[in-house]
């Protein structure tokens, strides 16, 4: 997350988009270190040139969006949007007779019968929609729907998704709202104090041992294996009280740090 800064409010707006890049500077060539999904609501902290700062009301990230990819909406829209129901996986809906693909794990603004409210507009939505709470089995079960998709630094999406971007979208739209990164979400929930107890959904966190720095996170399938996005794409690999072990590179990877239960 980029450092705190002096802020100049401007206002609020929403992604009416299928996502768009935050990034660390007001400029395209910076590091994108997050996405904005469909849906999603933000405060405007600045302006600059054609560059907002942003914070994401849902999980409180910041940094810097070009301005032409977010639609101004009032203060009132900001704060009724509840973020109770996603889309389940990718739906593409008709707006303004253009397509636009709204990506797994986005929120659906003010749904209700099978539509969304787009620019004070009621529009079909016909996606799979998830709710509520859900047991660690069913997230596990759609987590394992994201096996191979391509490792991307800053990505939430099933076009490209980074080891906490992964984790934070499916513990949220199952019920359980995550931090972005994962030095964040490692504050989150309860500890697990050894691996012979470390259940399916569990997160598991990686790191430097000497500096006990949190620098990865991934999804515990058993007490034997993880699920996580590394070297390359999303990946199943062996977990044991050291860390990961790849089978390809015949070494760890990861070293343990921590395990979290967020049930």
């Amino acid at each position: 997350m980029p450092e705190n800064r002096p802020y100049q409010y401007t206002g609020y707006a929403q992604v009416l988009l299928s996502s768009v890049p935050l990034r660390a500077e007001a400029r395209h060539r910076s590091e994108m270190t997050s996405q904005l999904l469909f849906g999603e609501v933000v405060e405007v902290k600045e302006e600059k040139n054609d560059w907002y700062y942003i914070v994401n009301r849902m999980d409180l990230y910041e940094g810097w969006v070009e301005k032409y990819q977010l639609h101004p909406i009032t203060q009132e829209v900001y704060e009724r949007m509840q973020f109770t129901y996603f889309a389940a996986r990718d739906t593409t809906i008709n707006r303004k007779d253009a397509p636009v693909i709204i990506k797994a794990g986005s929120p659906l603004p003010f749904y209700e019968n099978g539509k969304i409210l787009i620019q004070g507009k009621r529009v079909e939505y016909t996606g799979e929609v998830i709710t509520g709470k859900h047991s660690p089995e069913a997230l596990v079960k759609r987590a394992l729907e994201f096996l191979h998709v391509p490792y991307l630094w800053g990505g939430k999406t099933d076009a490209g998704l980074d080891c906490s971007g992964f984790t934070q979208l499916l513990y949220t739209m199952h019920g359980y709202p995550l931090s972005r990164d994962a030095s964040m979400q490692a504050v989150q929930g309860e500890l697990v104090a050894f691996t012979m107890e470390m259940q399916t959904g569990d997160l598991v966190f990686f790191g430097d041992e000497e500096e006990q720095k949190i620098t990865h996170v991934g999804i515990a399938l058993d007490q034997k294996h993880i699920l996580h996005a590394a070297l390359g794409r999303v990946r199943i690999d062996i977990l044991d009280d050291e860390g990961i072990y790849n089978r390809e590179l015949m070494r760890y990877t990861h070293h343990l740090m921590m395990i979290k239960r967020m049930f």
